[in-house]
This record gives structure tokens, sequence and C-alpha cells, in this order.
């Protein structure tokens, strides 16, 4: 039986050829869902086969103890790849760290098949959320539609740059910022002043609760 959702789990470390063969045996798999000790060398299994995957369209990742150079790669075959139909791409908490802004960049700046990224309770920083929206802004085929930085460490350099983003983009639905308190006033005015500067914005939902703004900030 072709399994449309597969969801690997594991609490010892596994061979990587298991996670490559995932999508072997199940051609036809659309959700993929790794958790678990897949360790470095999985990672770069999964790395080969999503290099040619063209039926996997949603996939959730907990990468717990896995180096941003490997990050970096998996990340790169999405990238390499254009005939890629991964729509919705999902990190679980903890997988990512500051140094994958060499990642991310060149990912959406290539990707056309994203529409929603999912970054939240991971510890990112000011330089790789300025890789993404630099990322995204040269993308003129960009369909990233949900982007979710809720609980993410970021502050009011990444608040500005992502009103940079509002300023001009004209794909983006829903912005989840809640839950960084380092954003404050300066980044949230800069925020406001984009989306009145826009007359094309998509955006319909702008999450800023507890983001360090003053009272009434929220959606």
């Amino acid at each position: 039986t072709q399994a449309r959702t597969l969801q690997y789990l594991s609490s010892e470390r596994v061979e990587a050829r298991s996670v490559a063969r995932l999508l072997d045996l199940h051609p036809q798999c659309a959700h993929l869902v790794i958790q678990g000790q897949v360790g470095e060398s999985g990672v770069m299994a999964l790395t080969g086969a999503m290099a040619e995957n063209t039926t996997v369209q949603y996939l959730t990742l907990d990468l717990k103890d896995i180096s941003p150079d490997a990050i970096t790669k998996l990340l790169g075959a999405f990238g390499q790849n254009r005939s890629t139909d991964v729509r919705d791409v999902r990190f679980a908490a903890g997988s990512l760290s500051a140094g994958l802004h060499g990642a991310f960049g060149p990912l959406l700046q290539t990707n056309t098949s994203l529409r929603s990224l999912t970054l939240d309770s991971n510890k990112l920083d000011d330089l790789l959320m300025t890789a993404i929206v630099d990322g995204t802004l040269r993308n003129h085929g960009t369909r990233l539609s949900v982007l979710n930085l809720r609980k993410t460490c970021i502050g009011a350099l990444a608040g500005e740059a992502l009103a940079g983003l509002l300023r001009s983009n004209h794909t983006l639905e829903v912005l989840d910022m809640r839950n960084n308190p380092e954003i404050r006033d300066k980044a949230g005015a800069a925020l406001a002043r984009a989306l009145q500067e826009n007359a094309e914005t998509r955006l319909r939902k702008l999450v800023l609760i507890n983001t360090g703004l003053g009272p009434g900030a929220g959606e």
C-alpha cells in the first residue's frame, strides 16, 4: 500500500539508508515527518532523496543535534531541485540555531513552491532573518504566504528587516511574530509604516502579541 503520509519515529540512532528508503518504498508520499535521532548520516541521506523528489508537499523536521552544515546541505537540495513540490516546511522546536543564514537565503531566493515556513521555538538571529528577507525579496516568483516566527529570539533589527519585506511583498498573508519581546516600538513603527506604504499588500494577519510594543499591540 502506498502511504501518502510517512511518519518516521526513532529513539535510537538509525542507518542512513533507512531514512532514504522510506521515499523509495512510497514514491507517492505527500507528507513526510522526520522525528527522532536520525543523525548526521540520516539527514545527508534525506538530502540526497529530496534533491530529486517531486511528490512530497509537506515536510516536518525534528533536527535536534544536527550540525548547521548538514542542515545547510538539506536546504540546498530544495533550492537546487527545480521540480520540487514542497509547499509547507516545519522545523520542530530546537532544530535550528545561528549560523544558517547561508542556507535560508539561497533557498528562498530560488524556490517557487514553498507557501508556508514555520520556524517557531527555534533560536534564530538577526543575520538569519535578514537572509530570509533578502532571499524572499530577490525571488520574483516566490509564493511564500505564511511565515511563522513565534518565540524565535529575534529582536529589533530582525523586526526592521521584516518591515522591509512587508513594504514591497505581494504574497505574504500571515506573519506571526508573537513572543519575541525584543522587537519593541521602533521596529513596530517600521512594520506599521511598511503596510501603509504597500498598497498591494495581501497581508491579512500580523501577530505582535508579547513583542515589547506599547499597550494594545497584538493581532
